[in-house]
């Protein structure tokens, strides 16, 4: 079981998992990203099973959030006319 494989193989977050997390020049997600990485590949082996699915349920649901957010402020956008092709992934 090793957690740096998961990361690895999701391209999200791979290139994160090489980020110095007190490197000045990365952006602000970069940053906080690097810093979450970094935790959980030191720390993730110390959570049990439960641990790490109410964490992953969390996260899920927070997410779920953050993107009906995204979503509500590109539809805002549209009615103004943009263009929907500059909406990122």
């Amino acid at each position: 079981m090793d957690i740096e494989k998961h990361f690895i193989s999701n391209p999200r977050l791979a290139q994160a998992t090489q980020w110095d997390r007190n490197d000045g020049t990365l952006a602000g997600g970069e940053k906080a990203l690097a810093a979450i990485v970094s935790t959980l590949l030191e720390e993730a082996h110390r959570l049990d099973a439960a641990e790490l699915t109410a964490l992953a349920e969390t996260l899920t649901a927070y997410a779920q959030e953050v993107q009906a957010a995204e979503d509500a402020g590109w539809e805002i956008l549209k009615s103004r006319g943009l263009n929907l092709k500059d909406q990122p992934e």
